[in-house]
């Protein structure tokens, strides 16, 4: 028996040294305005996070209306994305939360307080659980204001990035936004005609969809001088119609930035659809660009280190610029083919040694 906790552990730790760059976990906090108490949010961790000493910036990635969170990890392959760009040097390390608030349209309703849940409950909730390892939300640097935290997301959480950098720009260095679903009105087959946010009675209320889009915002935010770089895409075959509404928005952020002379609004089409296979190739260009204006990460010897392990050396930057589209997608499915094949391996290996402890045993014992 000894002889199999042996071939075990030696697995279980093989397995670490495989897999333990990287981790996404499902968390969990405190919202008394949500059902039961309770909200969730998948964490990103990066490669040697639990062995070095390094605070990182933090990512706020929403997902869209069709999902719980969970698409952007197994559709989108965002770990593998931000595995990518964080080796290749396309971008700082980084923490990424990935909240969990299914058909809520990140708003205030009568279904669910999801805003003020974000802003009251995760916000603080991650602050403080994180705040050793966390840059400062807002630091001096260099006679200006950096921020630590910015914000991105898909379709549904593109509009929820929206609205949140609009309302509270002083929280975020930047936003991007993907085919972000901004319609003034939704065309009949979007989601929103059935989700709770936006009915009245059972049926869709166009003024309840108007009263949350960007356009009754924008006044105000431009009001507070305070305008947060954004980029915003679409594929050019967008089944939504978004390749219009996304230009629409991208025009007015860039009219209030008193046009050409403003670096801090982008506007990117691709050749796509309303569809995974598009955000995944394209994120990392969103957050290449966002992270501009973002706090890097950086070495604190204050900070303790749990893991006893030390750390791994670091991934060795390619020294290209950033690769293209179905670069970034090829190198995903690789990787997915590269992981798949170790733990095959991993799998077979501890078999065997089962196997042979098995035997050794039987011997043993005979």
């Amino acid at each position: 028996m000894h002889s199999y906790l042996i071939y075990v552990l030696l697995v279980v730790a093989l397995s670490n040294v495989a897999f333990g760059a990287s981790q996404i976990g499902l968390m969990s906090y405190s919202a008394p305005d949500l059902a039961g108490g309770i909200g969730y949010y998948y964490l990103y961790t990066p490669s040697n996070y639990s062995c070095s000493q390094m605070r990182y910036p933090l990512l706020y990635l929403l997902h869209g209306a069709s999902s719980n969170g969970t698409d952007w990890i197994v559709s989108g392959t965002i770990q593998d994305n931000l595995d990518y760009g964080i080796a290749n040097q396309l971008y700082t390390p980084m923490m990424v939360v990935l909240p969990v608030f299914p058909k809520s349209w990140y708003v205030d309703s009568g279904y669910m307080k999801a805003e003020t849940t974000f802003i009251k409950n995760l916000w603080t909730h991650v602050e403080v659980t994180y705040a050793n390892r966390l840059v400062p939300a807002n630091s001096n640097s260099t006679g200006s204001v950096m921020r630590g935290r910015f914000i991105g997301g898909v379709s549904m959480g593109g509009y929820g990035s929206l609205r949140f950098m609009m309302l509270y720009p002083q929280l975020f260095a930047s936003v991007f936004t993907l085919s972000p679903a901004v319609y003034m009105q939704p065309p009949p087959i979007s989601t929103a005609y059935t989700q709770p946010p936006f009915q009245t009675n059972g049926t869709f209320d166009i003024s309840k969809w108007k009263s949350y889009n960007y356009p009754v915002l924008i006044n105000n935010y431009y009001a507070k001088n305070d305008l947060r770089p954004i980029f915003i895409t679409s594929g050019d075959k967008d089944r939504f119609n978004i390749t219009y509404e996304a230009h629409a928005l991208y025009w007015e952020l860039f009219r209030l930035r008193a046009g050409y002379g403003s670096s801090q609004t982008a506007f990117r089409v691709y050749d796509g659809d309303h569809v995974w296979p598009l955000w995944r190739a394209t994120v990392n260009e969103a957050i290449t660009w966002t992270t501009k204006y973002v706090t890097s990460a950086y070495v604190d010897t204050s900070i303790p280190i749990t893991d006893p392990l030390p750390c791994a050396p670091a991934d060795s930057p390619s020294g290209s610029s950033t690769p293209n589209t179905v670069t970034i997608a090829e190198t995903v499915e690789d990787k997915q083919f590269v992981h798949a094949t170790i733990g095959l391996s991993i799998g077979c290996f501890a078999l065997v040694c089962v196997i042979v402890a098995m035997l050794m045993k039987a011997k043993k014992e005979s």
